[in-house]
């Protein structure tokens, strides 16, 4: 039997036969891939809230630009807080899809504080995407990424931001964070804990974060600001927009100690106020809001319940922080009614009702409690201060004795005696030691009319002196002694001032051609210094106005002392003293500190005088044929430099020529000597050349006012002084 052929196969056919499916399984994987890279992603998009997103006509879009569309929407089955997004992102933008990058939800927002994404109302509201980089080549080696959540606002707002606790939800998103009225930063999200507080996410801008430290505490701005005292009534109102529309601040203030820096607090008063709630129990059922020691408010009321079981009610009070200490010093709490009589009429009990006042001893340390009873205040029993006996029939009972606004005592009871009407009045302990032999007492007006030459001057006192008076005082010298106490009450603090003023002022007389513009408000200036006043001007043979000065500056007026009057001046340079239009023309006083003697009467040396009239310096004089292009005050030059000016223009009768007065600074007097030569300043120079031609112009203050240059040969002659006289050099002298 023929025995079958052995074929014998190449090895690289065998090869072949098996790398053929591996081929092909790439190309069909790579086919695939393109396939799929064409079409586009399918994404996942988890979301808190839809927020009028549509299917139909909802989109993901980048800086304007759609680069997909929404496929789904339906609520997670995992997790029912929240929405599931299935979204397509076209092919071109698959790069889009990576680590880093993120959506959130474009929607409109129409309020005080901004209005933006207006277009949503007709386009229906979309998603925006913001990838992890805008460099594309870096973009795409980012992993891919097909699960996103989207971000509560807009990620692309830089700066730091903080979460705060609140019990209300009255602030919106989008309101301003501001700082000394600028805005600084914004909410960006608001929302419910399950503790039933709100929680704010706010933003600082990224130029403002050095504000905003560990120890910052925020705030909400009250549109409305009312503040109620016994020496004040203040309302304070914000911008409308503000009015409308709450706003927050903050502050960074290193003695507010043991508050949250994670809360925020309802006002900026509330930052000042311990936490600590302290008890009043009181029998009267009272409209009481504020707790006062010495007329400052210390601690406020924030709540009142009333107590069934024993039959009072109870005041919850905060403390000031500054004020928390006299818990500690043996505190008493007293109530003033809210009496609406003619004596203790105001405007205060009216809106805020009666008040509590505190009382303390010092020297008594006690522990803080956590209750206090309230007592009704009677202000004769126990007060601890020394009595006064006033002659005068100038005040009543219960009239209030006050210092510097702060009422020290009042005065107990009016009597009657065969030396006239008498009263006590009693300073409380505390204050006592402002009182001494020195001390004046006078009684405050609630309207002060003055009428002088200068018009009518009123004034009204407040609402407080109007409707209930009040005696005040000065006390002239600390270390008097303390040992009288018996005292007149002036009519007003003038009479005082007037009875005084000659331990401390004196007087000088300056009599007057004219009354000029001068007024009880002109001052009388030395050195631009004020050194005193016209107290009167009145009108005899002529007139005399008496000025009041002070007495520490009667050296100045010796017998070489002159005054000169200056007004409005307008010139070139601009208008000077433009005020004395109003307050009266001003006083000057010229003097040589060296001389003896006292000068008490004077007369106007002189009106809107030259600047250079009263300096020291060099005064020569400089004669021409005319006056032509010469001016008061024009400057002299040496070497294109000023070194003084022209003082005075006049014609000389004798020889018929202009006599210029040059006045040189003192520093400068060694540049004139006898041989000096005096031109007029080059104004306008014009050369001409076959080369070239050139024009120089003079300076502006040259053109206008004219002026002199000197100039001194290199020979040396004798230094000028005053008096000397030049002969002016015109253009073809030499």
């Amino acid at each position: 039997m023929p025995t079958k052929p052995i074929i014998k196969r190449k090895k690289s056919t065998m090869i072949l036969a098996w790398l053929a499916p591996i081929v092909a399984i790439i190309i069909s994987y790579s086919m695939l891939e393109n396939y799929f890279e064409q079409k586009g992603n399918i994404i996942t998009i988890y979301t808190q809230d839809i927020k009028g997103l549509n299917v139909a006509k909802s989109h993901i879009q980048f800086q304007g630009l759609k680069i997909g569309k929404l496929l789904s929407m339906s609520i997670d089955k995992k997790d029912l807080k929240r929405f599931k997004i299935t979204a397509q992102i076209y092919k071109e933008f698959n790069y889009f899809i990576r680590e880093g990058s993120k959506f959130w939800i474009v929607s409109p927002t129409i309020n005080l504080n901004k209005i933006e994404n207006l277009e949503t109302v007709l386009t229906g509201n979309y998603i925006e995407v913001s990838p992890a980089t805008k460099d594309i080549k870096k973009l795409k080696k980012l992993s891919i990424k097909k699960v996103f959540t989207t971000q509560e606002t807009k990620p692309n707002k830089e700066g730091k931001t903080v979460t705060l606790l609140s019990q209300n939800g009255d602030i919106t998103k989008n309101t301003k964070i501001t700082y000394k009225s600028i805005t600084v930063g914004e909410i960006l999200n608001k929302k419910l804990l399950e503790t039933n507080k709100l929680s704010y996410q706010i933003l600082i801008y990224k130029k403002y974060i050095h504000l905003v430290n560990d120890k910052t505490l925020f705030y909400k701005i009250d549109p409305v600001d009312l503040e109620i005292s016994p020496t004040k009534l203040s309302l304070k109102i914000a911008s409308i927009n503000n009015l409308l529309s709450n706003s927050i601040s903050f502050i960074n203030d290193l003695t507010i100690k043991d508050k949250n820096t994670n809360y925020l607090y309802n006002n900026k008063e509330d930052l000042y106020f311990s936490d600590k709630i302290i008890i009043l129990n009181i029998n009267n059922n009272q409209n009481i809001s504020n707790i006062y020691y010495n007329n400052e408010i210390v601690a406020k009321v924030i709540k009142s319940k009333y107590n069934e079981k024993i039959n009072t009610e109870e005041l919850y009070i905060k403390f000031k922080n500054r004020y928390f200490y006299l818990l500690k010093t043996d505190p008493n709490f007293y109530l003033l009614e809210n009496k609406l009589d003619i004596e203790s009429f105001n405007l205060k009990n009216i809106l805020s009702g009666a008040k509590i006042i505190l009382t303390n001893n010092y020297l008594q340390k006690t522990d803080i409690k956590n209750s206090y009873n309230v007592k009704i205040y009677d202000k004769n029993q126990n007060l601890k201060g020394i009595d006064l006996t006033f002659l005068s029939d100038l005040v009543s009972k219960n009239e209030k004795i006050l210092y510097k606004n702060i009422e020290i005592g009042f005065i107990k009871k009016v009597y009657l005696d065969n030396d006239g009407k008498k009263a006590i009045g009693f300073i409380h302990k505390q204050y006592q030691h402002f009182i001494n032999n020195s001390t004046q007492f006078y009684k405050l007006q609630d309207l002060n009319v003055d009428i002088s030459n200068t018009g009518l001057n009123m004034s009204i006192g407040s609402f407080k002196q109007i409707y209930k008076g009040g005696i005040s005082f000065i006390t002239k010298d600390k270390k008097e002694n303390k040992n009288n106490r018996k005292f007149s009450i002036y009519q007003n603090l003038k009479a005082i001032e007037k009875e005084n003023k000659n331990d401390t002022h004196f007087n000088i007389t300056l009599n007057l051609a004219d009354g000029y513009n001068l007024k009880k408000t002109s001052s009388l200036f030395y050195k631009n210094i004020e050194i005193g006043k016209i107290e009167n001007i009145e009108l005899n043979a002529n007139i005399k106005a008496t000025l009041l000065i002070d007495k520490k500056y009667k050296k100045l007026f010796n017998l070489k002392s002159k005054i000169y009057m200056e007004g409005i001046k307008i010139s070139l340079n601009g208008v000077k003293n433009l005020s004395s239009t109003v307050l009266g023309d001003k006083l000057h006083l010229v003097t040589n500190t060296l001389d003896n003697g006292f000068k008490s009467v004077y007369k106007i040396d002189s009106i809107n005088p030259i600047n250079t009239k009263y300096k020291d310096g060099l005064r020569v004089i400089v004669t021409h044929i005319n006056g032509k292009n010469i001016s008061l005050n024009a400057p002299i030059y040496y070497q294109y430099f000023q070194i003084g000016s022209i003082e005075n223009i006049e014609l000389n009768t004798k020889t018929n020529k202009i006599d210029i007065t040059l006045f040189i600074n003192k520093q400068y007097s060694k540049y004139i000597k006898n041989n000096s030569k005096f031109k007029y300043t080059d104004i306008i120079d014009i050369e001409f050349g076959l080369m070239a031609s050139k024009i120089k112009i003079g300076n502006f203050e040259s053109l206008i006012k004219g002026g002199f240059s000197v100039s001194s040969p290199k020979e040396f002659k004798n230094y000028a002084s005053n008096g000397n006289i030049f002969k002016l050099n015109i253009d073809n002298e030499n």
